[in-house]
């Protein structure tokens, strides 16, 4: 039994990303160890001295989904065991040296990897194949693998700016789909610490025009000599289920992708 644990953050701040769609999957393969044929025109190349390499069979894959929680983690359990024994009863067919005859042998070893796949705000993506170390104690007892998976969701510029106004540039990563709001938000930073603003934050949609993945935003009417920092955020609606306020509102309340 493994219990493989994926730990998912931002690559930017490193904040913990919750609510992923996580798939882990393991692979088990039969391995064996065979000896490359000699070079008769490399004069380093004695009767004694050989070279090796290893083949992998196909094997088996076993997956499960998860959703990432508290933390940006993710946490899931596979029984490896019967894949195991499965793949420990592979035959390879390899030449006999010296002769046209071949002969089959059992797997030197059986090997084990993990990958992992993730999808948020339209944009998937694959970590791995990451081994899966001491699979053979997993096999009497419960082992545990961790694996930290960094998404890059969104960059964020920072432009022209005054004393009363500041322009943001986005470059969103990923499929932008029907269905997907966006919005910036954007907050005082108290000058003195442990004071705590009062005013609240300032929202603007961000629209991503067309198939292009860039968008700009102006905020105006700036506090002078006042500190700011701005979350781009992300919530999926049902097409057509949502007014464009309602949107703004409830997407603020969502991912963060990018931050600054």
């Amino acid at each position: 039994m493994i219990t493989i644990v994926a730990r998912l953050e931002e690559f930017v701040s490193a904040t913990p990303v919750i609510g992923t769609h996580v798939e882990v999957t393991v692979e088990v393969a039969p391995r064996w160890q065979v000896a490359k044929p000699s070079n008769p025109e490399d004069a380093t190349n004695s009767p004694t001295r050989s070279e090796c390499t290893f083949i992998d069979g196909e094997g088996e894959s076993l997956s499960q989904r998860i959703i990432s929680g508290a933390g940006g983690i993710s946490s899931c359990c596979l029984d490896i065991n019967e894949a195991f024994h499965r793949q420990r009863r592979a035959r390879l067919e390899v030449p006999v040296g010296g002769s046209p005859a071949s002969r089959t042998r059992p797997p030197d070893e059986v090997v084990a990897r993990f990958s992992i796949w993730t999808r948020l705000a339209g944009f998937d993506s694959t970590v791995g194949s990451f081994p899966l170390r001491d699979h053979e104690g997993a096999l009497v007892e419960v082992k545990r693998a961790e694996q930290k998976v960094v998404r890059d969701f969104a960059k964020a510029i920072v432009g022209h700016t005054t004393s009363e106004l500041a322009t943001l540039w986005f470059c969103r990563h990923g499929t932008i789909l029907l269905g997907h709001s966006y919005v910036c938000e954007i907050d005082e930073i108290p000058n003195e610490p442990g004071k705590t603003i009062v005013s609240p934050s300032a929202l603007q949609p961000v629209i991503f025009p067309g198939r292009a993945n860039t968008a700009k935003l102006e905020f105006t009417n700036l506090k002078p000599a006042t500190n700011y920092t701005f979350q781009l955020r992300f919530r999926e609606f049902s097409a057509g289920a949502q007014s464009s306020e309602a949107a703004v509102e409830k997407a603020a309340k969502t991912h963060v992708l990018a931050k600054g």
